[in-house]
């Protein structure tokens, strides 16, 4: 092309960033009553989808490993010997999920306050607008693809349905945390002196929570599959499969 004499302005205006404008092609729907969606809706969807399901992983586990060490504990010292002589036991392992689930419920409740709360500082500290991107402007405008990309990204994010993400999150944690924090609170109350029994009785426990992320992360790329309906369904495996597809209504 150098050869043939073309300008370098016109070999650049060839090399252009294309953004395709997605439509739902949903057959529910009329066509003036579809929503309009971004080129980055599903990317920001999946993306959300796995950040929430690692952080119900490692919320629900390290929980319920709090609750297995502290009845391991108690058994070994002998404190639930007269504990037990005042409470009965039954009492004693819900006032435990009960403590210890509302720390971890006061921790979410708190990361969902404030990361809000720090956005929007940031936001206006910076002076960062929020202008809704248009494709068919961007492709014909080079140099602004990458101010409208990150924008269009950012409106995306606060285009979610978060009135709805956020309670089902609660909701789905503390039905997470009763299932497994329960199971490990059994696991501690069967371990002696030897601490090593710990690590073969949890296995049981931590097999379907390996699972269901890697459910979870196959239910990213298909929110409605078969494999994530049935594992939506299936209490060992919702709490960590569910979070990853809220993100798509």
């Amino acid at each position: 092309m150098e050869q043939l004499g073309l300008e370098q302005s016109v070999l650049d205006q060839i090399n252009v960033d294309i953004l395709i404008d997605p439509e739902p092609l949903s057959p529910d729907e009329k066509e003036d009553q579809r929503e309009d969606e971004s080129p980055f809706r599903a990317e920001m969807a999946a993306v959300l989808g796995i950040v929430i399901g690692l952080i119900m992983y490692f919320m629900v586990f390290l929980n319920g490993y709090l609750i297995m060490r502290s009845t391991m504990e108690e058994k070994i010292n002998r404190i639930v010997e007269i504990m037990v002589s005042t409470v009965k036991p039954f009492h004693l392992m819900i006032g435990k999920l009960i403590g210890v689930g509302a720390v971890g419920m006061t921790q979410m409740l708190l990361w969902i306050i404030l990361i809000p709360l720090l956005a929007n500082i940031i936001t206006m500290a910076f002076g960062i607008s929020l202008p809704t991107s248009d494709p068919a402007a961007m492709s014909g405008n080079p140099e602004a693809v990458g101010d409208d990309v990150l924008a269009s990204i950012t409106s995306d994010l606060f285009a979610l349905n978060w009135w709805l993400i956020l309670p089902l999150l609660l909701i789905y944690y503390i039905g997470g945390f009763f299932i497994y924090s329960s199971m490990f609170a059994a696991a501690g109350s069967a371990i002696g002196d030897d601490l090593g029994k710990a690590q073969s009785l949890t296995w049981p426990i931590t097999i379907p929570l390996i699972r269901a992320m890697y459910i979870s992360i196959v239910s990213v790329s298909s929110p409605n599959s078969t494999l994530a309906i049935s594992a939506s369904f299936f209490p060992l495996f919702s709490p960590r499969v569910m979070p990853a597809r809220l993100g798509f209504d």
